[in-house]
């Protein structure tokens, strides 16, 4: 029934969704299909509402108060009282939304601020509350760039694991250290996957249905899909997994219902006065 919901999403999807800004372009390589962003002319912030709507309907209420809004996909994965991770904006933990993180590390995408301007990177943490926009964060988390002198935690998304770190295969991390357990009918559910390559340019995919870690893992890793991803973790999956771009679904819902709740990335063309990953 999964899989043929998901031939039927794929057929609704709207792969042409118009011109993108420079330095966003679509990518779908074998299993993965989303948006790659270069360093410098994006910027990518976390945003959280309380229960419904979709994100769809989210993005276009929010559109018209926030100039240059581009795309968005799901965030982290959520219960039916808020996120199963760790949420930081504007140096702040949004109250409006309750955050249930495990006591274990599980993964993150952040935006760090400092001296040279601001910069996304991926890493793992155990740290939660309120000692997220403080200095433990830094010294008890790991990070797959070498941290700079003076940097802050601008915004975070976290809850996911690993897939790829420094180039290399850690997917069954998530069923081990850091406590995925999923059951056998979801190993191959959809996910949110998170990557990075090492010109630190920024993927935000979606692995179909039918894909397992594994899969998914090996489709980045191999050269001739993927230039040079480093790392790579996945959020949610199921049928919350969905991308927007301009407005329409470039991955659309996977029972043709939007479920993504809570927690989302933005993709937005930098304001005038913004300073974006150097």
């Amino acid at each position: 029934m999964r899989g043929l919901f998901g031939e039927l999403s794929q057929a609704v999807s709207i792969q042409d969704v118009g011109s993108l800004p420079a330095g966003i372009h679509p990518v779908h390589q074998a299993c993965l299909s989303g948006l790659v962003i270069e360093p410098g002319m994006a910027e990518v912030v976390p945003h959280a509402w309380d229960g419904p709507p979709g994100l769809l309907d989210r993005y276009r209420e929010v559109a018209g108060n926030t100039p240059g809004l581009v795309a968005a996909i799901n965030g982290t994965f959520f219960g039916t009282q808020g996120v199963l991770g760790q949420l930081v904006i504007d140096r702040k933990r949004p109250r409006s939304i309750r955050q249930m993180p495990a006591s274990f590390s599980r993964c993150f995408f952040a935006i760090l601020a400092g001296p040279s301007g601001t910069r996304w990177v991926l890493g793992e943490t155990a740290v939660h509350g309120d000692p997220l926009c403080q200095a433990e964060f830094f010294t008890s988390s790991r990070f797959n760039r070498p941290l700079q002198a003076g940097e802050c935690l601008e915004h975070l998304v976290g809850g996911g694991g690993w897939i790829v770190r420094d180039g290399r295969d850690v997917h069954m991390e998530a069923y081990g250290r850091q406590k995925f357990r999923f059951r056998k009918a979801d190993q191959d559910s959809r996910h949110t996957v998170v990557a990075m390559d090492r010109k630190n340019r920024l993927y935000l995919l979606v692995a179909e249905t039918g894909n397992n870690l594994e899969r998914v893992s090996a489709v980045l890793r191999d050269p001739a899909a993927f230039e040079s991803i480093s790392d790579a973790i996945f959020f949610d999956g199921g049928s919350s997994s969905v991308l927007i771009a301009n407005g329409k679904y470039l991955v659309a819902p996977l029972y043709l219902v939007d479920k993504a709740r809570y927690s989302a990335l933005f993709v937005r063309t930098p304001r005038a006065e913004g300073n974006v990953t150097p």
